[in-house]
């Protein structure tokens, strides 16, 4: 599935597909995934900004010294 499909899922009415699409972007984030998840927080729907706040909080974030 492709990135923005991804993102898509993030608006569904189901919870559990919209928690599948969070692990399934945060597992395979690319260099565009945080500032797209960013850009969510200003989007109107409720639904779907507390779904990019969730998917931030799961990103790994490699161990930086």
């Amino acid at each position: 599935m492709t990135t923005d499909a991804l993102f898509e899922k993030l608006k569904h009415p189901n919870p559990p597909r919209r928690d599948r699409a969070m692990f399934e972007i945060a597992d395979s984030r690319d260099e565009n995934t945080i500032s797209q998840l960013v850009a969510i927080l200003d989007d109107e729907d409720v639904t779907y900004r507390r779904a990019a706040v969730k998917v931030l909080g799961a990103v790994k974030m490699p161990y930086q010294q």
